[in-house]
């Protein structure tokens, strides 16, 4: 018993001295070490809050779409003990990307680059390309192959989607279809035909002979006009005749259809191209048998489908 009070008066002593010949400016038992923490834990701008990267020492922030970034005033929340320039509260220009500075109690800094930008509006849906098919006969079911449809945004920017909804066709009943591209609330439309007795509308081709010949007939179309000829139908099939066997007519002709998109070409109903001309080689076609060139095409919005009938003959 008395060996052990010896002992505990002895380190009792011992801290005492220590303490006292701490030199002054430092740390003594009494006093706690200056903190060294300079983070920001937390920025607001309103409702939002902004996402801190500490270890790049940047913070992001998305305010609301038509927010006013010249004069805002964020709510700032640092370490203990530290203190940030600007201050919580006082307002500031985030038109460009803003440093804060983060002073910790012994003096040292942190630097955050903060950035703020507004939120995208949604602008709309496009429709950046239109089905492959276009014209449908009686009770065809839709095939939306081709069709692209992009979400908009107010930045500029635009995304592809795919989860929409179609509304608006039926190949019940003959004329031109709406239909009704749906995603969230955003809606865009495009038209189809569907032909029960096939028309062919009001559309302009143009058919260029290439060659120099000059004795190819078109039935219908008046004479000496055939190196260029602009076709304007209203509801009948256009018959071309054509004896490309004469070495002085030509052996091709070409049919172009300048001012239309998402164009496709068939002859005998197989699918050609997509290009806005076709050119038809004599070669390759059975004499004095019936053929058929197809147009289909959008202008303005609208479809356009029309058939042309030629013979290669003698």
């Amino acid at each position: 018993m008395r060996k052990t009070l010896k002992k505990g008066a002895f380190l009792s002593l011992a801290l005492v001295l220590i303490c006292m010949a701490l030199p002054a400016g430092l740390t003594s038992c009494s006093d706690e070490p200056e903190s060294r923490e300079n983070d920001i834990t937390s920025f607001k701008i309103g409702n939002v809050v902004g996402a801190i990267r500490q270890e790049a020492q940047e913070i992001s922030i998305v305010v609301p779409v038509g927010t006013n970034l010249s004069s805002l005033s964020p709510v700032i929340t640092v370490s203990s003990k530290a203190k940030v320039t600007p201050a919580s509260g006082t307002a500031n220009d985030f038109t460009n990307p803003t440093t804060y500075t983060v002073k910790a109690e012994n003096g040292s800094c942190k630097f955050y680059v903060v950035t703020v930008t507004n939120s995208v509006a949604i602008d709309g849906l496009q429709i950046t390309s239109y089905p492959n098919k276009i014209v449908y006969g009686k009770d065809e079911p839709f095939n939306p192959s081709g069709l692209v449809v992009m979400m908009v945004y107010s930045d500029g920017s635009a995304k592809q989607v795919f989860d929409y909804e179609l509304s608006g066709f039926s190949s019940a009943t003959e004329g031109e279809k709406e239909i009704t591209v749906t995603s969230g609330e955003q809606e865009a439309t495009f038209k189809v035909l569907v032909e029960i007795e096939p028309t062919e509308g009001s559309l302009n081709l143009s058919i260029n002979l290439q060659g120099d010949g000059n004795e190819v007939v078109f039935f219908g179309i008046p004479e000496g006009q055939e190196e260029m000829i602009e076709l304007s139908w209203s509801g009948q099939t256009q018959d071309i005749h054509w004896w490309p066997i004469n070495p002085t007519l030509p052996k091709e002709i070409v049919i172009s259809a300048n001012g239309y998109y998402s164009i496709q070409w068939y002859i005998d109903n197989t699918y050609i191209n997509n290009n806005n001309i076709i050119t038809i080689k004599a070669e390759n076609y059975v004499l004095k048998i019936p053929h058929t060139v197809t147009f289909t095409g959008y202008r303005d919005g609208a479809p356009y489908s029309k058939t042309i009938q030629f013979i290669v003959g003698l």
